[in-house]
């Protein structure tokens, strides 16, 4: 038989940054508990060399993603100055980590041990401890996305090898489809100035904790394809301001800064 505990790690930190990003902890917990979780499939090299899992929550606001111990360490270790940058700009675009966690599953053939004793007696061999953390879905969207994309600014094995079960809404592309394509994100220039500006400050910030490794996550709507009553939408689409654009030529942007947490070291290389 199986039993299995967990523990939450800085809840008061996450709290904090939580009611900084204007989270609603009940709403929160409703989004992550109510309903079941699907499984994130992606066509990245990465993740399946990383062997990690992902899942959305039942309404999509959030996913569920292991981490590595590695991992772990570094978000503890980033955490007091990560809430205090997003109190000081709510408006980042950093993805927002809202609470970190651990299961522990015991299991020993024939033995049905309380779970205070299985922690206290069982070998480390029949323990398995799993790290996740929940964070915001970068591209959470009233409005269905047309086109991924995982940008880099490199092009040296920046190109998707397009799997054949995947639609081209689903894939994630790189830099290199980009620049094949000839497409360029086109924002008015306001919308430009202030996204520039809450890129430089986030990418000021990973800077000052020693992060060179992440990656920009982009998803496009264009406007007008298959949704009816578009104009009925935008009330909905105002309230995803810290993470949606309004575009030129007919398009609508979520931009988010990802995959910061991850080590930079010969892997990467290869």
């Amino acid at each position: 038989g199986w039993r299995c505990g967990g523990v939450e790690y800085h809840s008061s930190q996450f709290a904090a940054f939580r009611r900084a990003v204007g989270v609603d902890d009940a709403a929160f917990m409703a989004s992550v508990v109510e309903g079941a979780t699907s499984e994130f499939v992606s066509n990245s090299l990465g993740s399946a060399r990383t062997n990690q899992q992902f899942f959305w929550v039942a309404d999509g606001r959030y996913m569920v993603k292991s981490l590595s111990p590695y991992e772990v360490e570094q978000l503890e270790k980033i955490l007091p100055a990560y809430v205090a940058h997003f109190e000081a700009n709510p408006d980042s675009l950093l993805t927002r980590f809202c609470g970190l966690y651990s299961v522990d599953t015991y299991e020993r053939e024939g033995e049905q041990l309380p779970l205070d004793a299985a922690a206290a007696r069982l070998l480390g061999k029949d323990k398995t401890r799993t790290y996740f953390v929940i964070m915001s879905n970068v591209l959470f969207s009233p409005l269905p996305l047309h086109e991924r994309y995982d940008l880099k600014g490199s092009i040296l094995g920046r190109v998707t090898k397009e799997p054949s079960d995947f639609r081209k809404s689903e894939l994630v592309m790189k830099d290199l489809d980009l620049l094949s394509s000839g497409a360029k994100l086109c924002m008015p220039p306001r919308a430009y100035k202030e996204t520039e500006g809450r890129l430089e400050r986030d990418v000021a910030f990973l800077r000052s904790i020693g992060v060179m490794d992440y990656s920009l996550l982009v998803g496009i709507h264009f406007r007008g394809q298959g949704i009816p009553g578009f104009n009925r939408l935008l009330n909905l689409i105002a309230r995803h301001k810290n993470r949606a654009i309004f575009g030129r030529r007919r398009a609508f942007y979520h931009l988010g800064i990802i995959d910061f947490l991850q080590p930079y070291n010969t892997k990467k290389w290869l």
